[in-house]
């Protein structure tokens, strides 16, 4: 069964465009594709939409699980992209852990903090890190 698209191609090809500007973070791109999405278009219509692959569709989504902290800690260019999204794969609870202690200084890098991310995750889902 087809789901029922809410905004008609032609508008939701306008709004996917707004995420290939230069100036679009993969914050704000989120933001689109969520948008798009509520509007009943799949990701992979969304991916066809903004010319991009699938997986970086659902990765930009995962990214708006961030806590409002950590989301303006992105914008503001103080998380690394990468590390904001291996947090916001984690509980509310451990993402303020993790976002506290990367805003402390307390990873040697940026990797060190993902390795640290990923074992937290590992531990919350039971799965091997």
């Amino acid at each position: 069964m087809a789901t029922i698209k809410v905004i008609p191609p032609e508008l939701a090809q306008r709004i996917a465009d707004l995420a290939t500007s230069t100036s679009a973070t993969p914050l704000h791109e989120a933001r689109i594709f969520v948008t798009l999405a509520a509007a009943g278009y799949t990701t992979d219509e969304i991916a066809g939409m903004a010319g991009r692959r699938p997986r970086y569709i659902s990765w930009c989504l995962d990214l708006l699980g961030l806590l409002p902290s950590g989301q303006a800690d992105l914008e503001a260019g103080r998380l690394p992209v990468t590390l904001a999204w291996h947090v916001a794969r984690l509980s509310s609870a451990n993402q303020n852990l993790l976002l506290v202690r990367w805003a402390r200084g307390g990873f040697s890098s940026a990797r060190h903090a993902e390795r640290y991310a990923r074992a937290i995750a590992a531990d919350e889902t039971g799965t091997p890190a």
